[in-house]
């Protein structure tokens, strides 16, 4: 080894030491290790930096050889220089590793020279050593980088240049042929010198390397990135780096570098940095931190996204040690996730856990974590790192969700109809428990299963199968609806009626999940639907058609004969004796006749033909494609059954008769209305004949004509009651004796326009069509109204008379409102007097005896109307509580000339007055007529003698 400059200073070292070792400790502030041996070898001296370096205490620790102290590839070199040293009496250089205390190996330089007395015997030697570690360490790192930059300038993937003498006009630059490969060139190819270079720069890239360059010179140091064009015409990334040397007057001079291809690199770059961007978008959009659990230290850290998720700022201080659980975790989940670490730590199963941590506010958030554990050797977890990311908006999301379905679920189990949902393969996900009992099925067997084999839907009408509604729904993407009344078929061949709704389920708009389907067993509103559909259009008494189903049927049938030439037939029944029947034998035998009735009418008609109960004791027969002959005949036939038809009750038996009014239906029919007329004309006409006969409609008939205008008069009555063309009139009625008293009569009068009718125009076909009831409410209600208002202009008449029909006096209803009035005082009852004819009282014998008694409670009088039309009336007259007899105007008109008229007023006058009667003589029409009256001694005269009727407005003036 070359000895190095420090060596010189080893002679006059030993020689001092050789001198006075013993002496001063001079030695101790040497920076080298100071020794020094006796002739056996054993140390005998060792300055204080030995022991520092060694880390020695006591001589005695090197043990009797020091060379033991040495590497063992050092000692036999060491040995060897030392021995040769002693023989040649001469000084010795040598390098070796010296073992400190604690058994590490430390580099050395020592010297030394052997040491004589003066006869020459050899005394032992001294030396010193030198802490040469270091050095020699980086001499084998600079050998070794060396060896390495030979290698990589071999074999660089970088181009080498030197631009050197910058700014001078000996620039020049050089670059290793390497960059022409980098180009695509072939060696010597292209020149390599800066134009050449500058040519082929990317235009946008120029500037920059320029301004890199002018950077270089100020800062020394150069690093850029530009895009040159290879021999293929294409960019190519490059990246230069180089290092300015300068001279004395730190002016740039020099710069040497590499220039290394990065185009794929940087591309990649390119394209990681757009994937950064995304990721960096994902985590900020994602809210997500990163955080490491460091179980061997127990410590924890949190990326400062971490820390602001949790409310912190990134650099503010918080309890991150490993009992973050216990302090940040909501109570409730500190459990799970404890179980959920420790089960990942002992047998690798997934850490993904959701859980509640509180921020620094105190407030707790929804988050979800995911993490790996990095193992040992043996396979012992010593490291947890994973991301956290918040999902509180989604927890909340999912929780009001999971709600909405627990509502959804507890709401469909507990609703009445029977809900399927099925996948998009039309598989069943799931029934309610309405679909388990109406299906007879258990959610276990149906799930899974094609819906096609739980549910069968028919046709009702027809029993076919209808297609799948699911299906359907699903293929249309719509919501499809039962059309047809339907039924489904379980499994245990039960059959219910139901209505269907089949809705596709989706998540997008073009996303189909699946579908539901909704049945609704609707057996019994279907059932309920077709008995009140029957009841709607049957008499409930006989099951025969009612009248607004025949009327349908009816007007049905007239179409037809208008649209295709056709003849039919209407009949129309009224029985006679029914009222007697039912009167005797109560309403329940009544009602069994009209029972049998409708029972004989079905066995002598055609199963087409419509028999209907039309109200009461009247039927009608509709018989299609049946001439007026044909049906004159059945009719006869009808009639004939219903006279040989015995009614029993009670052991009694009782027989009947019917009326039948014929009409035709053919193309020059009218209404339902005009046909109905014409048929019942014709049943009234056969009444009038005598009963229990058969009448054929004839439009010439003039009785036909006449119950066809009291028809038209119905429609007319009907008509004047909502347009208000009724009117009330008044006739005065004058005493004949000497209290010269005055009475009113009210009329009512059919005014329309110039039109006034008097009541014989129309009273016959109110009273024959059941309107005359609704026509005196309506005379007492208007005579109330006005009288409320003219009270004090009729102090002067002593009372009111008002006609009754005889249907009012059977009317339960009309009896209660009048007395209702009398009781509110809206109508005086003292000042009123009720008239009825004749005809209707002996009629009608019990029920106005009853109803007149009642009258006379409340203060009424009693008139009866028309009376001498039947001398039988007398018989009748003892037991009518009457206050008045109005003797029939046709004697009383014809009195003055006709004897035996005259004769018929005087005798009625006298019986009613020894029967304690007023008599009032009506159509008393000239002053020798009242004359005659007057010498008769009737009470009271009425007619145009006295007074014509006027309105009512002009009583009392």
């Amino acid at each position: 080894m070359a000895p190095s400059a420090l060596d010189s200073t080893l002679p006059e070292l030993t020689g001092s030491l050789a001198v006075d070792l013993s002496g001063a400790r001079l030695i101790d502030s040497v920076p080298a290790l100071i020794w020094v041996t006796d002739a056996s070898g054993m140390v005998t001296l060792l300055n204080r930096r030995w022991y520092e370096f060694t880390g020695h205490s006591a001589p005695a620790d090197l043990k009797d050889e020091w060379l033991e102290s040495l590497h063992p590839d050092d000692r036999a070199p060491t040995r060897q220089y030392f021995e040769e040293a002693t023989s040649r009496r001469a000084e010795y250089y040598v390098e070796y590793r010296l073992r400190r205390h604690d058994g590490e190996y430390l580099w050395c330089r020592a010297a030394g020279a052997p040491q004589f007395d003066a006869a020459g015997d050899y005394l032992g030697h001294v030396g010193w050593c030198m802490d040469i570690d270091l050095i020699k360490r980086s001499e084998v790192e600079i050998a070794e980088l060396q060896e390495r930059f030979a290698l990589a300038i071999e074999g660089a993937a970088d181009a080498i240049f030197d631009w050197n003498h910058i700014g001078t006009p000996q620039e020049t630059i050089w670059f290793a042929p390497r960059l022409a490969e980098i180009l695509d060139y072939d060696a010597g190819e292209i020149p390599l010198d800066r134009p050449a270079i500058a040519q082929r720069l990317h235009p946008a890239d120029k500037n920059v390397r320029q301004l890199a360059i002018e950077s270089n010179f100020s800062q020394d140091r150069y690093d850029a990135e530009y895009r040159i064009k290879n021999k293929h015409g294409d960019y190519k990334w490059l990246r230069s780096k180089g290092v300015v040397i300068r001279d004395e007057a730190g002016r740039a001079r020099r710069m040497c570098g590499s220039v290394r291809d990065v185009d794929e690199q940087k591309r990649a770059e390119l394209a990681i940095a757009t994937l950064h961007d995304k990721f960096e978008s994902a985590i900020r959009g994602a809210q997500a931190g990163l955080w490491e659990w460091d179980l061997k230290n127990r410590q924890a850290w949190l990326s400062p996204s971490c820390r602001q998720l949790l409310g912190y700022a990134p650099d503010e201080a918080f309890n991150g040690g490993l009992d973050f659980i216990d302090v940040h975790l909501h109570p409730d989940d500190r459990a799970r996730v404890k179980a959920a670490i420790a089960a990942h730590m002992r047998d690798a199963e997934p850490y993904d856990c959701e859980y509640r941590m509180r921020l620094r506010d105190g407030s707790y958030r929804w988050f979800r974590g995911r993490g790996s554990a990095t193992r040992d050797t043996i396979g012992r977890a010593i490291r947890l790192s994973g991301s956290v990311i918040d999902i509180h908006e989604r927890r909340l999301a999912e929780i009001a969700l999971r709600e909405e379905k627990e509502k959804a679920e507890v709401t469909l189990a507990s609703i009445g109809d029977a809900v399927i949902s099925t996948d998009a393969a039309n598989r069943v996900q799931f029934i309610n428990g309405a679909a388990e009992r109406l299906l007879g099925i258990s959610p276990v067997t149906a799930v899974g299963k094609p819906i096609s084999e739980i549910v069968t839907l028919l046709v009702e009408e027809t029993g076919a199968r209808l297609e799948d509604p699911v299906v359907t729904c699903l293929e249309r993407n719509s919501v499809v609806r039962s059309q047809l009344p339907s039924l489904l078929r379980t499994a245990t061949g039960d059959e219910y009626a139901i209505e269907y709704s089949a809705s596709p389920l989706r998540r997008e708009p073009d996303e189909l999940l699946g579908g539901v389907l909704v049945l609704k067993d609707v057996t019994r509103e279907r059932n309920l639907a077709r008995e009140i559909s029957y009841h709607a259009t049957h008499d409930s008494l006989t099951e025969l058609v009612n009248r607004r189903e025949f009327e349908q049927r009816m007007r049905r049938t007239i179409d037809s004969a208008q649209d295709e030439q056709g003849q039919h037939a209407l009949c129309f029944l009224d029985l006679d004796q029914f009222k007697v029947i039912n009167d005797t034998c109560g309403h329940v035998a009544g009602d069994e006749l009209l029972r049998e009735i409708a029972s004989i009418l079905k066995r002598h008609t055609r199963q087409r033909d419509t028999i209907a109960r039309l109200g009461g004791d009247e039927f009608g027969l509709l018989m299609e494609h049946c001439n007026i002959e044909h049906a004159r005949r059945v009719a006869e036939t009808l009639r004939q059954a219903l006279v040989q038809h015995r009614f029993t009750w009670e052991g009694r038996r009782y027989s009947i008769g019917v009326s039948i009014g014929v009409a035709a239906i053919d193309a020059n029919s009218g209404t339902v209305d005009a046909v109905l007329r014409q048929a019942d004309t014709a049943c009234y006409a056969a009444k009038d004949a005598g009963r229990n006969r058969v009448h054929v409609y004839e439009p010439s008939d003039r009785d036909m004509l006449r119950r066809h205008d009291e028809m038209e008069w119905v429609a007319r009555i009907n008509e004047g009651f909502e347009a208000d063309h009724f009117q009330l009139f008044f006739q005065r009625i004058e005493a004949l004796g000497p209290q010269r008293e005055t009475y009113v009569e009210l009329l009512v009068r059919y005014v329309n326009g110039d039109m006034c009718l008097a009541p014989r125009h129309f009273i016959p076909a109110a009273e024959r069509y059941g309107l005359a009831t609704r026509l005196d409410t309506w005379v007492i209600e208007r005579f109330g109204h006005w009288y409320a208002t003219h009270q004090a202009a009729t102090k002067g008449i002593g009372w009111f008379a008002i006609n009754l029909s005889g249907l009012s006096l059977g009317d339960p209803e009309f009896k209660d409102a009048l007395i209702a009035r009398f009781d509110k005082g809206t109508l005086p009852a003292d000042r009123m007097c009720f008239e009825i004819t004749e005809t209707e009282a002996i009629r009608n014998l019990g029920t106005a005896t009853a109803f007149f008694n009642t009258l006379k409670t409340y203060g009424c009088r009693v008139a009866l109307d028309d009376f001498g039309s039947g001398m039988s009336s007398f018989a009748y007259l003892r037991e009518l509580p009457v206050d008045f007899i109005k003797i029939d105007g046709n004697f009383v008109r014809d009195c003055g000339s006709d004897a035996i008229a005259h004769a018929m007023v005087k005798s009625i006058n006298e019986i009613g007055q020894v029967m304690g009667k007023r008599t009032i003589a009506e159509w008393a029409e000239s002053t020798t007529v009242v004359e005659r009256l007057r010498s008769l001694g009737t009470d009271y005269v009425q007619g145009y003698a006295i007074h014509r009727p006027a309105p009512l407005g002009e009583c009392g003036c």
